[in-house]
């Protein structure tokens, strides 16, 4: 499954250029969360659309909207529970943390 963790670096550029200029830092918080290793559940639209004979590149948007939604519900239950001492809600605040996620 290496072909499945080479196109993640393609996702990871679709995130960072989907990242709007508007709102200053955000890319710098959320870059890093997107570096961790990718959730199983992401590679459901990749193999997918490999299993049916077509071109996984395909899907890419599609993983990269499920990656954003598995990021924003890590946030949110990182700063409800506050059990990651590391997580973003220590380092910029639960109030932060929860706009990031939304």
């Amino acid at each position: 499954m290496s072909w499945i963790q080479d196109l993640y670096p393609k996702v990871r550029t679709i995130l960072n250029e989907s990242t709007p200029d508007f709102w200053p830092g955000l890319r710098d918080v959320i870059s890093p969360l997107f570096e961790e290793p990718a959730p199983t559940e992401t590679a459901l639209p990749l193999a997918s659309c490999r299993v049916v004979g077509g071109n996984p590149e395909d899907a890419l948007h599609v993983t990269a909207a499920l990656l954003t939604f598995s990021v924003a519900m890590r946030l949110y239950d990182d700063t409800e529970d506050q059990d990651r001492p590391n997580g973003l809600w220590a380092k910029i605040g639960p109030a932060r943390a929860y706009n990031i996620g939304s």
